[in-house]
């Protein structure tokens, strides 16, 4: 069953695909302009975390099953898998957002 936003109509399901510019985000993968990308499937779920938010920072209290250092290992690991790609910022005390590309 899926959910759909009463305004614009998309689907809101927990682990519906969502699009940020010319990323396609699922818990399984990611793809930037159609290209798999090199991570894993924790990290692509840490990433569609973070996508998802909606510009909202996250914390590793966001992420079920997720600690603290977690949550860091993994976005180390999406930012030196995507170098110049990666699409997170770090707010100091707050937690990671989507940072548009």
């Amino acid at each position: 069953m899926t959910a759909t936003c009463p305004h614009c109509s998309k689907d809101i399901s927990e682990d519906a695909a969502i699009e940020r510019g010319p990323w396609w985000l699922h818990p399984a993968g990611a793809f930037l302009h159609g290209d798999p990308q090199p991570i894993s499937r924790q990290q692509a779920r840490v990433l569609y975390a973070v996508a998802r938010a909606n510009g909202e920072p996250i914390t590793h209290h966001d992420i079920p099953g997720c600690g603290e250092g977690t949550l860091a290992h993994h976005l180390r690991m999406i930012r030196k898998a995507l170098g110049e790609r990666y699409p997170v910022s770090t707010l100091r005390g707050r937690g990671f957002v989507w940072a548009p590309c």
